[in-house]
């Protein structure tokens, strides 16, 4: 898993001296990076959850410090850690209560202790995990596509994870401006620090064209939540952006991945034709049904069989599916086509004529509403309101 402010603690601690005086409640959050600086402008460029390494040159006054502190955890900074010596010569009790306030860990080195190769050793620690976390990944597309196959890959992912927990996927399309295509990981980043601070672990990568969110937990609320945040993150760094994001059903089995995968994709094509924002797969009706048919051309064939009597008559079609939605009312047809009830008496007549069909029971009227879904999900006809 990405690694976390309180591994890189653990990990460092003794080479480099390290104390943790503030904070101590946030060395969960996961760490993306380290950057040496001496001025917060810098920070603009952070993508959130980097951890600062600081002599504090430009900031030996607590006003100023605090103002520096202040920048940085508005970017998500992961924590700070103080080059003690000629500049900052030790921390004031503020500083340690504005950190501790605010959930900020912040930990001091001694200036005997190079911060350069402090910086190295963690952006080394922080790239191996980030290597395990893609190895990760690659198990859990393996177990989705034939868990059964996978043996290994099923093991991998117990030892990462609390199979007991249970498990809920997010997949989240995400469309942008061709100048902003290249933030592809920027992306990733950023979805990881709108996850921070829950107390599960998580797993953000890319699948396709699409990113997927894996939360080793089931609590529906939880996960839209997470969603959410997801979706205000990038929504905040890329205004113009286009984002659809679907969440599926949790599952206690990790054989049955591919169902979560699956669930969670649908919910999103459903997100994305119906031009929401999320949308949580128990929550679509019938449409569950349709898009978890992953052969496509089973619809297509579907649509094509039910409504081919019509002969491809745009205005016959429309007028069935309303006649189908309003169930059997001819006003009401009539009022949403603007035309005239006669008129659409004379069509009715007509489809019944093509179709051989009476459409007077639910039973004879069954077929065309499913054509009618299948015609939504292939894009083959806009939702009637």
């Amino acid at each position: 898993m990405a690694i976390s402010v309180r591994e890189l603690i653990t990990n460092n601690e003794k080479s480099f001296q390290l104390r943790l005086i503030a904070g101590a409640g946030a060395l969960d959050y996961k760490c993306t990076w380290v950057h040496m600086i001496e001025d917060s402008n810098v920070s603009s460029f952070f993508w959130g959850n980097e951890l600062v390494v600081t002599s504090g040159l430009l900031m030996p006054e607590d006003d100023v410090f605090i103002e520096n502190l202040r920048a940085l955890i508005k970017k998500d900074c992961a924590g700070v850690v103080v080059n003690i010596g000629p500049y900052i010569s030790e921390i004031s009790r503020p500083v340690i209560e504005f950190c501790d306030e605010n959930n900020l860990p912040l930990l001091t080195m001694p200036w005997n202790r190079s911060m350069t190769e402090f910086t190295r050793a963690c952006c080394t620690q922080i790239i191996r995990a980030n290597l395990d976390d893609e190895k990760l990944a690659e198990s859990i597309l393996q177990v989705i596509l034939s868990p059964h196959e996978h043996p290994q890959e099923i093991e991998s992912i117990r030892d990462s994870f609390d199979e007991s927990s249970g498990f809920t996927f997010i997949s989240m399309g995400i469309n942008l401006h061709e100048e902003h295509n290249k933030y592809n990981q920027e992306n990733m980043l950023l979805m990881g620090t709108a996850l921070r601070g829950y107390n599960f672990q998580y797993l953000v990568f890319r699948h396709e064209r699409f990113f997927l969110a894996f939360l080793n937990q089931t609590d529906p609320a939880i996960a839209m939540d997470a969603a959410e945040r997801m979706y205000k993150a990038v929504k905040g760094a890329f205004p113009d952006s286009v984002v659809h994001i679907g969440v599926g059903d949790p599952v206690t089995d990790i054989f049955k991945l591919d169902y979560a995968f699956q669930s969670a994709k649908a919910a999103r094509r459903n997100s994305t034709l119906r031009n929401e924002s999320i949308s949580l797969f128990s929550s679509i009706g019938m449409f569950r049904l349709f898009y978890t048919v992953s052969d496509t051309s089973i619809l297509e064939s579907y649509y094509n069989d039910v409504l081919g009597p019509l002969k491809g008559s745009a205005s016959l079609t429309e007028t069935l599916f309303r006649y189908i939605l309003a169930d059997g009312s001819i006003k009401e047809v009539a009022a949403k086509m603007y035309v005239h009830e006669n008129t659409i008496l004379y069509r009715m007549n007509k489809i019944r004529t093509m179709t051989g069909c009476s459409l007077q029971t639910v039973p004879e009227r069954q077929p065309y509403l499913m054509a009618y879904y299948c015609g939504l999900i292939l894009g083959n006809i806009a939702e009637l309101e």
